[in-house]
């Protein structure tokens, strides 16, 4: 197989030219394959299989041909975030970190930008035209069983009729056919690697994208342990990612441009070396495969919410292979007690350090499992189909508290460990008392913080989902009214939370008013009905259009109310969310639902309406939707019950549906660069408006 031309490539102004005159002065001694660059040679030589070995305990620089390659023969400096024990994780070869106050993450300010060591290396190595390392077919144990020939010819392997039976042999036309299937992956590889270098990357993007992703989206989604991140540890997929979607987050459109491309560049190393990044084990890692669970999440979020169409189907279609990977490398079982380490007093600062270092590899773990299922169930919104997994039967425990969590050194973090309420019940557990009404007294209590009610928002979501006709319910999935039930004691859970502030109280309760609109009112399905009868194009519930409704008879249903109210305490929140909230994952999904039913009700007729101002959500969601509306004379939610009751009344109206909604498209479009769906929501609902006027 021939090899592929590199161009000529400027990196601090030295220009590589020598795969320009063709010369591959160097040899693979294992298969003869040749190559112009030395380096090339030896990235290579990591391929093959007899190099590769089992699960390693720990990470090495032959553990996988994608993990360090362009970081051969370098002095690469450990780096870390603040209160990093270098020591224990820094391998001979590498030189002592600069001091803490030169290389770590010390600073709010987003100008001030960070020079991460090794940065200029990952730049080169994304800039080598072989960054990813594709299979070579030209290897695979298929061909080395070539096709047995006759006794006559083996004892006469000169004979002529050799060469007439290998023209007409079969397995040559194979090896045709996997020569050429080996030029297609190559030529792939070298497209996406050639994009990678002809966008100008810099290291100080790779600087600005990093610092980014730590500063804004980690506390978003916290899933990454920033604390005790160290840069060399993490494999190429994984940085490129984190990379990508740090690029949405500083407010220049050619960062994003270039950071989609980095996207490209990790997904295909992924796709191409999964069985390989699969075997990586990091320092304090108790399983091998975490960081291939982690890449796969950080990629489909960013996929998830991009405005690209093509890569929204690639986190839906791939979305299962991180459940997958974790079941097949064992990361379900997970042994979470307490470090004693942490309460003894008198213990060393090094140990403590270390038993830090080992509990956040296993927090992050768990959180890596826990942000799958987070994400499952909001992709499953967006593709109108059930979640790829049961969310209420998993064996997983709840994650370490915030404070332990963000907690920025050992000692901090032996502190909020201290804590009596610090505990890890399985969610299984947390998901019963919900449904189940002799253990109600039971309930999450103070301590549940804002990622665990994450999880557990989008398990009652994920039961939502699966919809049937009337009457063909299978056994064992609960009722709508069970379903009303547990959403009203969740919504009480939040408001009972010392753990949450207020900022984060509001975030969590805007994906609570968002599911429960959508398990009244099944929005994709009026998204989809809306779309079909009025002819318009949309890409953010699938594809598919529904059967039209009768708008007149929708606007008077006790769902239809319920699901206003439900839009009308989005809209309320997000009046009074901060900015640093605004961006979290689950707010672009949330505006869209609330605005989609404000136009839904203007496209009915209704301008204006006059809703409750006060709303007893805990009771209201007990009511039966399907029977005649009821209430007692003494009902303190009279008014609630009565707005689900009667038919509209726009007398005295105090919410103008069209000025709610313009100014949620107006917050919509501020969102388009952190999450590209925006965009395609706000050109959908402006398409509404036009029609509502």
């Amino acid at each position: 197989m021939n090899e592929h031309v590199t161009r000529p490539i400027s990196i601090q102004n030295v220009t590589l030219t020598i795969a320009d005159t063709g010369v591959k002065p160097f040899t693979c001694e294992k298969c003869g394959q040749q190559f112009s660059r030395l380096d090339s040679l030896h990235r290579h030589s990591k391929r093959h299989p007899a190099q590769l070995g089992q699960y390693q305990s720990q990470p090495t620089e032959t553990s996988s041909p994608i993990l360090h390659q362009g970081l051969l023969d370098t002095q690469e400096k450990a780096y870390s975030l603040p209160h990093i024990d270098v020591q224990s994780s820094r391998n001979d070869a590498y030189t002592d970190p600069p001091p803490a106050s030169d290389n770590l993450l010390v600073t709010n300010d987003t100008s001030d930008f960070l020079n991460w060591p090794g940065s200029t290396e990952l730049l080169q190595s994304i800039l080598s035209a072989e960054f990813v390392n594709l299979p070579s077919l030209e290897i695979l144990p298929s061909q080395m069983m070539r096709s047995t020939e006759s006794p006559a010819t083996e004892s006469n392997p000169t004979s002529p009729s050799l060469n007439l039976r290998e023209q007409q042999s079969p397995w040559l036309g194979g090896q045709n056919a996997v020569h050429h299937l080996s030029e297609i992956i190559n030529t792939t590889s070298t497209n996406v690697t050639s994009e990678a270098q002809s966008i100008g990357l810099t290291s100080s993007f790779l600087d600005s994208c990093l610092h980014m992703f730590f500063e804004e989206f980690v506390p978003l989604f916290p899933v990454v342990h920033a604390p005790t991140f160290v840069f060399k540890d993490w494999t190429h997929p994984l940085l490129l990612n984190a990379i990508a979607l740090g690029s949405l987050f500083v407010g220049k459109s050619d960062y994003v441009k270039k950071g989609e491309i980095l996207w490209r560049l990790a997904y295909t190393a992924v796709a191409a070396s999964w069985h390989t990044l699969i075997k990586h084990r990091g320092p304090y890692d108790s399983a091998c495969g975490v960081q291939l669970v982690l890449t796969a999440l950080l990629g489909q979020v960013y996929a998830n919410l991009s405005k690209n169409r093509k890569l929204q189907m690639t986190a839906q279609v791939f979305h299962s292979l991180g459940f997958y990977w974790a079941h097949e490398t064992g990361m379900y079982d997970i042994q979470y007690d307490n470090p004693t380490v942490a309460r003894d007093v008198h213990n060393a600062p090094e140990n403590i350090e270390h038993e830090w270092r080992i509990w956040a590899a296993k927090e992050t773990k768990l959180r890596a499992l826990l942000g799958h299922y987070i994400l499952d169930g909001q992709i499953s919104e967006f593709s109108g189909r059930p979640t790829s997994q049961r969310h209420t039967s998993h064996s997983l425990q709840m994650s370490s508290s915030d404070a332990a969590f963000q907690a920025p050194d050992a000692l901090q973090w032996r502190h909020a460990h201290i804590e009596p309420t610090h505990q890890h019940a399985p969610f299984i557990r947390q998901f019963s008392m919900l449904f189940s009404d002799h253990m109600h007294a039971r309930h999450l209590g103070p301590s549940l913080s804002s990622f665990n009610a994450s999880v557990i928002l989008e398990g009652i979501k994920s039961l939502a989902t699966e919809r049937y006709p009337v009457g063909m319910k299978p056994v064992g999935v609960p009722t709508n009214a069970d379903l009303a039930r547990a959403r009203s004691r969740l919504y009480s859970y939040i408001l009972q939370s010392t753990k949450l502030s207020l900022a984060t109280q509001q975030a969590v309760m805007m994906r609570w008013h968002a599911i429960s609109a959508d398990a009244v009112l099944n929005l994709g399905g009026l998204c989809r009905s809306i779309c079909g009868q009025f002819q318009i194009e949309q890409h953010v519930f699938g594809r598919q259009t529904d059967a039209s409704l009768d708008l007149d008879v929708w606007k008077d249903t006790s769902r239809a109310r319920l699901a206003l109210l439900h839009a009308r305490g989005i809209y309320q929140i997000l009046r009074e969310m901060p900015l640093t909230k605004l961006r979290s994952i689950h707010v672009p999904v949330a505006i869209f639902s609330a605005s989609l039913i404000f136009c839904t009700f203007m496209l009915a007729g209704v301008k204006s309406i006059c809703v409750p101002s006060d709303v007893n959500w805990e009771s209201l969601l007990l009511i039966d939707l399907e029977a005649d509306i009821d209430y007692p004379a003494d009902d303190l939610d009279v008014a609630a019950r009565q707005f689900l009751r009667d038919p509209l009344v726009q007398i005295n109206s105090n919410t103008h549906l069209l000025y709610n909604t313009n100014f949620l498209c107006g917050t919509l479009k501020n969102l388009e660069q952190p999450w590209g769906i925006s965009e395609t929501m706000h050109a959908f609902l402006q398409n509404i408006l036009s029609l509502c006027s």
